[in-house]
């Protein structure tokens, strides 16, 4: 490999790190000021609202963040949810806990049924060569989405 070419290879992986620790940093200190709001905060008249309000645009907030820095918004979100995991969680009250993640539960219930959706609607709406892939293309992904999505009912049931 000439000297050009590792050059490259190390400007790259220096970026990634740069990135990847960088979206870590802003998703963790994002969570860890969320988690300080909420313990500073423990009593008042709106203190469920607040509590939601708080724990859904945390992550939020985390993205925009890492995205305005040219970061990655999808790392930091991860880090974020993992820290307010950890460290905010313990902080919100019982009717807060509770309504948070039957929140999260409608919502990531209705974005797999809308991937299903647009899925589907990809396959009979877009000019493929399904001649050249073959019937057991989709024959055989059909029993793998399957078989993915029995194993996963049964781990999680």
């Amino acid at each position: 490999m000439s000297s050009g070419g590792s050059y490259i290879m190390l400007s790259s992986a220096g970026q990634f790190l740069l990135v990847f620790f960088g979206s870590f940093l802003v998703g963790a200190v994002i969570a860890l000021i969320v988690s300080f709001i909420l313990k500073l905060f423990r009593s008042g008249y709106n203190r469920i609202n607040f509590e939601a309000a708080t724990v859904t645009f945390g992550p939020w907030i985390s993205y925009l963040v890492s995205e305005a820095l040219s970061m990655s918004g999808i790392v930091s979100i991860l880090f974020c949810g993992i820290f307010m995991a950890r460290y905010t969680y313990p902080n919100l009250s019982n009717m807060t806990k509770e309504m948070v993640a039957k929140a999260y539960s409608v919502v990531a219930h209705s974005a797999e049924v809308l991937v299903f959706i647009f899925l589907g609607m990809g396959a009979f709406s877009f000019n493929l060569p399904y001649g050249k892939m073959g019937a057991g293309l989709f024959i055989l992904a059909f029993l793998f989405i399957n078989f993915g999505r029995a194993v996963n009912i049964l781990v999680n049931s």
